[in-house]
């Protein structure tokens, strides 16, 4: 039998000293570094090639922004409405180009990318995509101006208390009032400063953050709050005036 000196000496060698602590945190600290990192280039790369791949580069942005509004309010894409709606817009894109139709082999491809892209862009992994996720994917794979995109990403995740018509949130249409009647929340801010973080990304892939992304774009949409003189995280919003 061990006697209780023995027993107690035991205890202490056992416990982790606060030097082993702090590497142990050093050292997940820098796992988590490294699988955020991964993420991103991973997802770059995905991005990368849909763009090689896809007929979508020679899309125009506006052009499938309106086809997609329509599913603004309901905020709910199923894998087949988006299939769809692409195949629509690309065959009109292509015959105004070209004078020709969709072939078989176009609405396979098609087929294909529109899967890709769900499953790259649905966060919540239902196998649908959210009307925001959905512009998110079109802003960095269709043709358009940084400004258009940036204009449609800020749209998406902005929203309206009311307007003059009495009309709210997902009543209205957010291209027919004026930016200072327009406002977002942290939660919606957050989510647009990633989607302009991973835009810069996929536009100029030599760009390399060593900051987690999601964290950027977390501790921008906070400072952005800070500066506003917004204290109420949950309710409280920013003016886009």
């Amino acid at each position: 039998m061990l006697d209780a000196d023995e027993l107690e000496a035991m205890e202490l060698s056992s416990k982790p000293t606060k030097k082993s602590d702090f590497a142990s945190r050093q050292f997940k600290n820098t796992q988590d570094f490294v699988r955020g990192f991964m993420h991103e280039q991973e997802f770059v790369e995905i991005i990368l090639e849909l763009q090689a791949e896809s007929m979508l580069k020679d899309v125009r942005l506006f052009v499938l922004m309106i086809e997609f509004k329509q599913y603004q309010k309901s905020n709910n894409i199923t894998g087949e409405q988006f299939k769809k709606s692409l195949k629509k817009v690309i065959g009109q894109e292509k015959l105004k180009a070209t004078g020709k139709a969709l072939t078989d082999n176009d609405s396979i491809k098609i087929d294909q990318i529109s899967k890709k892209l769900v499953k790259v862009f649905d966060t919540n992994k239902n196998g649908k995509l959210e009307f925001q996720e959905a512009v998110a994917a079109f802003c960095i794979l269709c043709k358009g101006s940084i400004q258009a995109k940036l204009k449609y990403l800020m749209l998406a995740y902005s929203e309206v208390v009311k307007d003059k018509r009495g009309k709210a949130g997902a009543d209205v249409d957010l291209e027919e009032v004026e930016l200072k009647d327009l406002a977002i929340r942290l939660k919606n801010l957050k989510k647009f400063m990633l989607c302009v973080l991973r835009l810069a990304l996929c536009s100029s892939p030599e760009i390399m953050l060593d900051y987690p992304v999601d964290k950027l774009a977390a501790a921008t949409a906070e400072k952005c709050m800070q500066h506003a003189g917004v204290t109420d995280r949950k309710n409280g919003v920013i003016s886009l005036d």
